[in-house]
Order: structure tokens, then sequence, then C-alpha cells
């Protein structure tokens, strides 16, 4: 069979030969085209490895109209030596250029905070820093109020007494004069303090209270206290009150009275005590009848 120029058959395997060629040419730039979008697939699993054949789409097997030299009219062919119904493959071409960078996928979600870690060994105290210079002193304060008055002292010693001065002359009598007239009375002066009277320390038949005479009908004493019963001041009533009561109690006992009672009513005039001395009245009261005195 020559291998020159034929007319192209649509009925020889040979021109279908070609057309697988050129479907291998094409599937191969279709591979370096798919390169550039997606490097996951212009890498092929096994560059030198066998390729399959194929079937051409539709119709007859390998129909381009192409003669058997190898896909391009007038070229030398690459007889087999049979006529194969099935295309050869052609090699695989080599592997396309590396595609640009894919753009930075989107920020994932950000994860679940770790655990607390656990606190570390309490670190050694740090030595002590030198000390600080002195700091300029501070103005002078304002002066304060003047303190309280302090108590007065003790009384100092009495110093000796001085030498006696020497004796003047003796001057010369002079003459009487003449006799003046009587003065006007003068005005009554204040009453005098009391005479002094002893403090028994406890009732008596008949004792002198405060200028008068006072007497008792039966009396009674014990470690603490005195009892003066039917008492009478020169021989008249005393009325029942608080201030005969006293003032008979601090002259008998120097004491306050611890009770005193009467009934019935008072003989006029009766006595009273007016605070400085004893009194008569008659505006009516109870007569004291017990008295009891502390002592």
């Amino acid at each position: 069979m020559s291998t020159g120029h034929r007319t192209r058959s649509g009925m020889s395997p040979l021109p279908r030969k070609g057309a697988w060629r050129v479907g291998g040419a094409a599937a191969s730039l279709a591979l370096v085209v798919l390169g550039f979008a997606e490097p996951a697939l212009a890498t092929p699993s096994s560059p030198t490895g066998p390729t399959t054949p194929v079937r051409a789409a539709g119709g007859d097997e390998c129909r381009d109209g192409r003669s058997d030299h190898d896909g391009v009219p007038g070229s030398p062919g690459r007889g087999r030596g049979n006529d194969d119904d099935e295309c050869e493959a052609g090699p695989a071409g080599p592997p396309g250029p590396q595609g640009p960078q894919g753009a930075t996928g989107p920020q994932g979600d950000t994860g679940p905070a770790g655990p607390q870690g656990t606190s570390g060994p309490q670190g050694d105290t740090g030595q002590t820093g030198p000390q600080g210079t002195v700091g300029p002193a501070g103005p002078q304060g304002t002066i304060g109020p003047a303190g309280p008055q302090g108590t007065t002292g003790p009384q100092g010693e009495t110093g000796p007494a001085g030498s006696q001065g020497a004796t003047g002359p003796q001057g010369a009598t002079g003459e009487a004069g003449p006799q003046g007239a009587t003065g006007p009375q003068g005005a009554t002066g204040p009453q005098g303090p009391e005479a002094p009277q002893p403090i028994f320390g406890q009732f008596l038949s008949t004792q002198i209270v405060r200028g008068a005479t006072l007497t008792c009908t039966s009396i009674n004493t014990t470690l603490t206290t005195s009892s003066c019963s039917g008492p009478r001041i020169n021989g008249r009533d005393i009325r029942l009150a608080g201030i005969e009561a006293q003032a008979i109690c601090a002259a008998v006992t120097g004491q306050s009275f611890n009770t005193a009672s009467g009934m019935g009513a008072a003989v006029n005039p009766y006595v009273i005590w007016n605070g400085t001395t004893w009194a008569l009245s008659s505006a009516g009261a109870t007569p004291m009848q017990n008295i009891n005195c502390d002592r």
C-alpha cells in the first residue's frame, strides 16, 4: 500500500484514525485550558501512562475527512499495517502552567475560648529598695491659740519678820475738846445668832430646842432612831408639818426626821417654826403627837 498522498475516503479506517488523533489533541488542549481554570484538573494522574481509545460521539468512529497521515492532509502517515476500526490515542500532552492563586476564603468563626490556666507559683519577694532621700522641711505652721490659764500655785512660805523699828518720841497731849451733842437713837440691829446648845443625839424628857423648852410624855431610843411621844414646846401643841419636825430633829439628833404623826385639832394658839424662831399661830392645824428622828 503506497504511503503517498491519497484521496481521503470517508470509508477508510485511516481517516478515522486521524480523526481520533485530532480528537486526542483536542482533548489535550482541553486539559490545558482546564489547567488554567482548575489546577487540580490540569495535573494528570499518570502523565506517561497509556490512554484508552474513545469513540466519536454519534455516527461513525473518527469521521473528520482527514487522511491517515497523522490527521494532517498531505503529511506522512503512521500506518499500523492493518485497518482497525478503533482510533489510536496520542500521548498525553505536557502539564499546563500553574494557574493563578485563588482568592482568600472568608474568615472562619472564632473558636471557643480555652479553659483558664492554673495560676503560677508565688514569686519570691524582691529586695527592699534603698532609703529615699529626706524631703525638704515643710513651712512653719501658724501659731496656735493661747492655752487656758494654769491653776494658781501653792502659797509660798511666809518670809521672816523684819526688825522692830525704833519707837518715836511721845507727842504732846492736846487740849480736851467740848462735849458733843447726843445723837439720835440708832435702828435695831439684826437678830444675833442662837446661843450654842448641846446636841445630845436623842430625846430627853425635857431639853432646850432652838431657844425653847421641849418636853416629851415618853421617849424611846435605838441604835438608829430616837422617838418622842406627846411633844410640846413651852407647854403648847406643835403644828404637824415637815418644817417643825425637821427643826426639832436637827436640834436633838443632828439628823433628819424619819416620821411624824398626829390627829385632831391643835389647841390655839399652837407653836410653829417660821424658819428662824418659834412663833404662835391660831390658823388651825393638826397637832404633832409623835416624832421619830434618825440618829
